[in-house]
């Protein structure tokens, strides 16, 4: 019912005539259908919310930044792919028998979310800075190595791994440990690469972070390809 309603809501947030989806390139028709899904199924708006709260959270208590920010970047893309098992999960066989590849699907989602919930990563740690008037230029590049990471394993483990919100399983718990070690696995080679660079020269260090950050975009993407390639149906 809870559903419904959101559904109900959110979908008449749409543009008249219908939503335009296709694109030649199949990877962004794909981030257009999951940026509608999320908009007609009320992701976006929980999203919105989770990240209205923790704004406010973090003008508050601005001491608490990093950590605050690298709760939503931990807890959104969980909380982003829970939704889509109980919204559209039943309408993957769609997918398969279109003659297009599943990892096209995942991809479109991956990139789409992935760049979304970085840049909130970013936006949020940089809240911090702006109150206490100290510039960080490490910890927004960081934390979004961190999202893409989250939600590229979360994006596999949906393909993979797919659960029934209510049915007892192991399998949330696992999505669970997905989200943070590809929270680790995608911030571990960008922390690296800022403190090799405060080591070489320190002007540079945000610059190798941002490097950095670009080749863990690339092996994310690779992972997210290579992991869904074929779904749990």
């Amino acid at each position: 019912m809870q559903q419904a309603a959101l559904t109900r809501l959110f979908g008449r947030f749409r543009r008249a005539g219908g939503a335009r989806l296709h694109d030649p390139s199949l990877t962004r028709t794909m981030m257009r259908l999951h940026l509608v899904r999320m908009t007609r199924d009320g992701t976006l708006f929980m999203i919105v919310i989770m990240c209205l709260l923790f704004g406010t959270l973090l003008l508050g208590v601005p001491e608490t930044g990093a950590s605050n920010a690298g709760i939503v970047v931990l807890v959104l893309p969980v909380a982003v792919v829970g939704q889509w098992m109980v919204s559209d999960r039943p309408n993957l066989w769609l997918v398969a028998v279109s003659g297009q590849r599943p990892e096209s699907f995942f991809r479109g989602w991956w990139l789409g979310l992935g760049v979304f919930i970085a840049a909130i990563g970013v936006v949020l740690s940089l809240l911090p800075s702006i109150v206490l008037g100290t510039l960080d230029p490490v910890t927004p590049v960081v934390l979004a190595g961190a999202a893409l990471g989250s939600v590229a394993l979360m994006i596999v483990g949906a393909a993979k791994w797919p659960y029934n919100p209510s049915a007892l399983s192991v399998r949330p718990f696992l999505h669970f440990l997905l989200g943070g070690l590809g929270a680790g696995m995608g911030a571990a080679p960008v922390l690296a690469a800022v403190f090799l660079g405060f080591f070489v020269a320190p002007a540079i260090a945000p610059l190798a972070g941002i490097a950095m950050l670009a080749v863990v975009a690339v092996l994310c993407d690779r992972i997210v390809v290579l992991g869904a390639a074929k779904p749990e149906v």
